[in-house]
Order: structure tokens, then sequence, then C-alpha cells
């Protein structure tokens, strides 16, 4: 009958260290991987951006009686207008919202017209887009001594600029008045808040 030795074949020391060396290389290809998908996983959390600005009063415009204006812009106040910064996909395809606080009020048949607007610019600060009236909530009122308040976002806007280049989008607030029928017609228009929310689209 054969013996049974507890004893190692000869031969086969190789084996540890061969197991040494493949987790040795499953660390390092690993580690391989994840630095190759770390851009693009930054890329993909980076893919919207989103601010809101709470400033810590209302401002306030009036006019009495008012003067027919064309559409006029408050200047930027980064306590007040939103802002982001990104950096296009591939497609230079973006996608903003944007939206705020706005009140109205309005005596004698005067009209006020109130809008959150989004410009943009490079990275130069040079706007390469004015605000429009249309870019985020709009708030229109005609009437005798009616108070309105407005306080939404507007619709998805799609902008195409030039792919894997960096953007500032900001809010901005703008209004017009037009004139009532009488000396004591007054209109007013009060702005808080602002919010902007900017998507990439594509990769």
């Amino acid at each position: 009958m054969p013996s049974i030795s507890s004893k190692r074949p000869a031969g086969i020391d190789w084996i540890p260290r061969e197991l040494r060396r493949l987790r040795e290389d499953t660390r390092q290809s690993t580690a391989a991987v994840v630095d190759a998908v770390r851009p693009q996983v930054d890329f993909l959390l980076s893919q919207e951006a989103i601010a809101t600005a709470v400033p810590g009063g209302r401002t306030v415009i009036t006019q009495t009686p008012p003067v027919t204006t064309g559409d006029m812009w408050l200047a930027f106040d980064p306590s007040a207008d939103a802002s982001v910064t990104i950096t296009t996909s591939s497609t230079g395809n973006v996608a903003f919202q944007a939206g705020g606080f706005m009140q109205v009020y309005v005596i004698a048949w005067a009209t006020v017209l109130g809008y959150i607007g989004v410009e943009i610019l490079d990275s130069n600060g040079e706007q390469i887009r004015p605000p429009g009236t249309s870019d985020g909530n709009i708030l229109s009122l005609w009437g005798d001594t009616i108070q309105y308040i407005n306080s939404s976002s507007g619709m998805l806007h799609e902008v195409s600029l030039v792919p894997n280049t960096e953007y500032v989008f900001r809010c901005r607030r703008g209004y017009a008045f037009k004139a009532g029928i009488d000396v004591i017609a007054s209109a007013e228009i009060q702005f808080n808040d602002t919010g902007i929310s900017v998507r990439n689209l594509g990769m």
C-alpha cells in the first residue's frame, strides 16, 4: 500500500509567486481603468449646473406717472442674478431654464412688464448672447389699482455654442412701462430671487 506524504510535491513553488503577480497585475489594470474613465465620469457629473440667488431685499422700480419705455435691463448683480459656469460637451448644444420672483402694481390703466432673461458670456467675460424677454418667466399687467405676483420658471431653451468651451450663463432682470390715462397713473415692479439651470446635451 503506498504511503501518503504531507510534503508539498516538488516544482510548485512558482504558484504562490504567480498568484501574487496576478493580484498585482489585476490591481494595476483596475487602477488604469479607473484613471481612464475618471474624466468621463467627472464630465457626466458636471453635465448640469444649477444656481439660485437670494438678495437681502427686493429691488423696486417705480414711475409716477409712468413714461413709456423700451425694454430696460438692470445691471448684473451677483447677489440677485443667479449665475453658473459650464463647459460644453462635444456637441456644443446646451439647454437652459430660468425664472424668478416679480411683483407688479399699477394705477389708472398704466402697464408694466417684467422679465427674467439669460445672457451668455465667454471665458473672457464678453457677452455672446444678450438676455431675451422670453428666456424666463414673463409678467404683464394693465389695469386700474391691480397688484400681481409671479414666481416661476420659463420654458426650456436650447442654444448651440462652441464644443468643449467654457461659458457663463447668468440671469438678468428686465422691465418696461407704458403710460396710463391720467396724471395719477403709477406703475411699479419689484424683483427678488432668481434661479437658473443649465444642462449639456450630448457628451
